[in-house]
């Protein structure tokens, strides 16, 4: 991917997903959440296609 864009691997005690795709401006903006369960269901669920890897 180039400079803007990436993947993101979010792991959960059930599951890991991987988003591709994502913008290097929302995975920014998660890692300086205050909350990130709250930054996640706001902005990444249902926003972006992610396959499960586990």
């Amino acid at each position: 991917m180039d400079g803007n864009y990436g993947f993101f691997i979010l792991q959960t005690d059930k599951d890991d997903f991987l988003y591709s795709s994502m913008p290097y401006s929302v995975w920014t903006e998660f890692k300086n959440a205050e909350s990130f369960g709250k930054y996640y269901n706001e902005n990444i669920k249902y926003h972006y296609i992610f396959q499960l890897t586990k």
